[in-house]
């Protein structure tokens, strides 16, 4: 009797172990029909293709996992007239400003440079009205100047005074990397940067005076920025304070960075002129970093507003204050699906109401 009742125990329960594994199972795939896990990278893919570009457009998103190696975790290019299977080259233009950045932190941490020294004691030959000028200030476009070498460098605001982008900061920085490194700046950043980090579709075009990259080599050297390979922890983080301007405020940018908030984050982006519509991202505390790339006119898509856009797709979650960014999406328009979501409630409610 006994080893009777224990076959049916045995039986039973193997019964309803089967019956619960088969039943759990059918559960989790309905589940997972009915309520879709969201994946941005398909919202962003969608969002995109009914912007109907008419020029080229790459973005690439990347992240650094908790004790992982950063990896690029999204990366796109839509083009309508590329015909081969290599990548899309865009003129840096402005972005290039990057690269002469980290050259003039790299001759900083040799000693060649100094961040708080006037400039005069590199480029003597400038007049006695630029000693007051140092590399910070050039870096951070606090120098009171504006225009360009070409058009005169008459300051037009006092040394620490806060400012806007101007060409002539950039020109100076040249200058100084040359005058210390002994060869034209495009060559050190070749050698230096380029190389360095293996940057293989990245040149200079000497004929055009322009820098040229894809998207793929612009975020490797963005995540190189956070691995600080290049330049010293002291140094970066020097990089991303805002300068203090002659009044004791702090300045709008950093060396060579544009640091603001942004749903409640701090972030950090490259300065860039009018001229050019491209875009570097950094949501530094979370270690999250968004390239956007286009040769499309600023006033037709905005390739700063689209960095924005795809970083709230993808942080809206961990943002502490999402509620402050307004408009949500003036590009890309809302999450594809929600359109029918509201027209399926308004017709509910129409019906409802008759």
């Amino acid at each position: 009797m006994l080893e009777t009742l224990q076959k049916v125990g045995a039986y039973l329960f193997g019964f309803l172990f089967i019956f619960g594994m088969v039943g759990s199972t059918v559960l989790f795939v309905w589940d997972g029909r009915n309520n879709a896990y969201y994946r941005p990278d398909q919202d962003l893919d969608a969002r995109i293709a009914r912007l109907n570009l008419e020029g080229d457009l790459a973005i690439a998103v990347a992240r650094f996992p908790q004790n992982k190696f950063a990896k690029i975790i999204y990366q796109r290019e839509w083009s309508k007239t590329k015909t081969d299977n290599g990548p899309l080259l865009f003129p840096l233009d402005q972005l290039d400003g990057v690269f002469r950045t980290q050259a003039a932190l790299i001759l900083v941490d040799r000693g060649l440079l100094a961040l708080d020294a006037p400039i005069t004691q590199v480029l003597i030959a400038l007049p006695e009205q630029f000693n007051g000028v140092t590399l910070a200030h050039l870096l951070s476009h606090s120098s009171g100047l504006a225009g360009s070498w070409q058009e005169g460098l008459e300051p037009v605001g006092t040394v620490g005074s806060a400012g806007r982008y101007a060409q002539a900061n950039d020109q100076l920085v040249d200058q100084m990397i040359e005058a210390v490194s002994k060869q034209p700046a495009p060559n050190f950043i070749q050698e230096n940067i380029v190389a360095e980090l293996e940057m293989g579709c990245t040149e200079y075009r000497e004929a055009e005076q322009r820098w040229y990259s894809c998207v793929e080599d612009v975020m490797n050297w963005e995540l190189d920025l956070y691995r600080r390979n290049l330049i010293k922890l002291q140094t970066y983080l020097r990089a991303f304070k805002k300068v203090p301007l002659a009044d004791g405020s702090l300045g709008r940018f950093a060396l060579g960075w544009y640091p603001f908030e942004y749903g409640g984050f701090r972030v950090e982006e490259a300065p860039l002129d009018d001229g050019t519509n491209h875009s570097i991202l950094r949501f530094s505390e979370r270690a999250f970093s968004l390239v956007v790339l286009s040769n499309i006119p600023r006033e037709e898509l905005d390739a700063r507003q689209i960095a924005r856009e795809v970083g709230l797709i993808y942080m809206e979650r961990e943002m502490p204050y999402p509620d402050r960014i307004d408009p949500r999406f003036p590009v890309l328009g809302e999450r594809v699906g929600e359109t029918q979501s509201a027209k399926n409630t308004e017709r509910a409610a129409t019906h409802g109401a008759e």
